[in-house]
C-alpha cells in the first residue's frame, strides 16, 4: 500500500527515483525486493511499468494506472 501511494505521486518517474523516495520515508525493503512489489502491482494492473533502454542504461519507468475499471475488480 505504501509503495502504491508513493507510485501515485511520482508517477512517470524511474523505479530508483521511486526507491529513493522509499527509502527516505523509512522503507526497509532491499531494492531487489522493491522491483519485486511493483512486479506484482503490474502483474494485478495497479500500475503500469515499461521498460527503458537508453545510453545511460536501462531502466523501468512506472505510471499509476488511474483507468482501472470497476468490472475489473
Amino acid at each position: 500500500k505504501t509503495i502504491l501511494e508513493l507510485v501515485k505521486t511520482h508517477s512517470g518517474k524511474k523505479i530508483g527515483e521511486i526507491f529513493a523516495a522509499y527509502s527516505e520515508t523509512g522503507g526497509d525493503l532491499s531494492y531487489k525486493s522493491f522491483q519485486r512489489r511493483i512486479s506484482k502491482l503490474k502483474e494485478a494492473k495497479f500500475i503500469n511499468a515499461e521498460k527503458s533502454v537508453s545510453e545511460d542504461g536501462n531502466t523501468t519507468l512506472v505510471h499509476y494506472d488511474a483507468h482501472r475499471k470497476l468490472t475489473e475488480f
